[in-house]
């Protein structure tokens, strides 16, 4: 049993920091969410910590009139024709960013899967034929996702719902059971975000429709559950350092320039001192953006060869690996 992460890591870094046209497709994905399987970690408890109280309120709302007074206001707001029109032009026009914004992030996706897979097979791929391998199945990437998402939102619906009426009243209990009310929604949520991403995959590389692809990525995961999940913590643990770098960074660039602010009252430059703050932050939030979009493709370029090697039979769990070489007894 060979190494199996070490060279996908290193593979992946290669690809992104040779390829930097690919980073362009890295912000658009960036942009959809780059955190990916280990967002849920982190979201899940402040979700299920409010879920409740939300449900609680727009009952109240509804029962208290408020729909009702809405409704009857309604008219008066209708009769204000310009506001009420310049309004609808606002939120078309945002909504038509928005669409062409997800759009572009669709097929970002697919176009960085593409690539990876030919420059893994140390073929030439540009920019343009990029493109449009992901304009080919971007309907398909974005079916994908929206299942994913609505799994993930109706056991969300349904745990708040359950959580409402059939609370137990002891908080011993209570505690036990918000406690396993997570884990489940974590567990549920990150079978179905690797099944998602080897969907897509799926897609891209055999041009598979919609529910064999979904059958594809089911099987791929099944194959390789512990896989999987060691994949998405070392990614969290990557992700980390790089907020932590930074932090850092913004910390110590940041804290010696607002500790000369007095300096600058005192020789009468503070609009020099405002033009160099508002420059270096710039400069840190296009620092922000780059590595943001580098690492949008390192984590396609992961998940993609690691697909690859789960369905060529060349990849074992760490742990496994680590099962293997003990000794008998």
């Amino acid at each position: 049993m060979t190494m199996l992460y070490r060279p996908i890591l290193r593979q992946a870094w290669k690809i992104t920091w040779r390829n930097k046209f690919l980073w362009f497709f890295g912000f658009f994905v960036a942009l959809w969410g780059n955190s990916g399987a280990y967002e849920l970690i982190f979201s899940t408890p402040e979700r299920l910590s409010w879920q409740k109280d939300f449900w609680l309120s727009l009952q109240n709302s509804l029962t208290a009139g408020s729909f009702l007074i809405f409704l009857k206001s309604l008219p008066g707001l209708i009769s204000q024709v310009d506001s009420l029109t310049l309004l609808i032009i606002l939120i078309l026009g945002s909504l038509i960013i928005l669409l062409f914004l997800i759009w572009l992030s669709v097929i970002s996706i697919g176009a960085i899967i593409q690539a990876v897979t030919q420059i893994n097979k140390r073929r030439q791929i540009t920019f343009h034929a990029a493109m449009r391998s992901g304009r080919q199945v971007w309907g398909r990437i974005l079916s994908i996702f929206i299942l994913a998402k609505l799994a993930i939102g109706l056991l969300f619906v349904f745990l708040s719902l359950y959580l409402i009426y059939f609370t137990p009243r002891s908080e011993t209990i209570g505690l036990t059971f918000a406690l396993v009310t997570t884990v489940v929604f974590i567990a549920f949520s990150l079978i179905v975000y690797f099944l998602a991403i080897y969907a897509v995959n799926s897609v891209v590389l055999e041009k598979t429709r919609l529910v064999e692809a979904v059958y594809r990525g089911w099987s791929t995961f099944r194959r390789a559950p512990l896989i999987s999940l060691e994949m998405a913590l070392l990614l969290l643990l990557i992700n980390l350092a790089l907020a932590i770098v930074l932090l850092l960074i913004g910390t110590i660039v940041i804290l010696p320039l607002l500790q000369l602010f007095d300096v600058f009252i005192l020789i009468n430059f503070v609009t020099v001192f405002y033009v160099f703050f508002f420059l270096i932050t710039l400069t840190l939030l296009a620092l922000f953006i780059l590595l943001s979009a580098g690492f949008a493709v390192f984590q396609l370029a992961c998940w993609t060869t690691l697909y690859q090697e789960i369905n060529k039979g060349r990849a074992f769990s760490k742990v496994r690996r680590l099962v293997h070489g003990l000794p008998k007894i």
